[in-house]
């Protein structure tokens, strides 16, 4: 009986501290203990450039786009996928990614292209696609729209 009656005062604790909180009277910064999604999707993890290719040929455009990335002046901050989808018919599809929108897509065959050159080629591509992107949020400043309502 004695340890029924234990348990029944330990939910009844529980139950009004939830209560307390629920109705703000209790002064305990409850929030302050929850961890919070970056608002920004840049802030938090940056810089990374992930791999996510799957043949040879996609391995090789991803070493080749990577080193040119690395070579770009505006490169810090900027979080980037490389995507291959490859086809026994077509090639392979690449799409590179930024901020889960396309700032690049080709499709290559084995031996019919310069891969190492297209990779470079990418790379340009996507810096100059990110500094576009990046002074467009500069100027497009409307406090009536998020950032990803334009």
């Amino acid at each position: 009986m004695r340890q029924r009656n234990h348990a029944c005062i330990g939910r009844l604790k529980t139950a009004l501290l939830s209560l307390a909180l629920l109705c703000g009277t209790l002064p305990v910064y409850a929030d302050a203990m929850l961890p919070r999604p970056p608002t920004d999707p840049d802030q938090g993890l940056t810089g990374v450039v992930t791999d996510r290719t799957i043949t040879n040929l996609g391995r090789r455009f991803f070493n080749a786009f990577f080193d040119a990335w690395m070579d770009e002046p505006d490169r810090e901050g900027v979080s980037l996928s490389v995507i291959e989808k490859p086809s026994a018919r077509w090639g392979s599809l690449i799409i590179v990614e930024y901020r889960h929108e396309e700032i690049f897509k080709s499709f290559i065959q084995p031996g019919k292209q310069d891969i190492e050159a297209l990779g470079r080629q990418a790379a340009r591509e996507a810096a100059k696609r990110v500094a576009a992107e990046r002074i467009e949020r500069v100027l497009m400043i409307n406090p009536d729209l998020a950032a990803d309502e334009l």
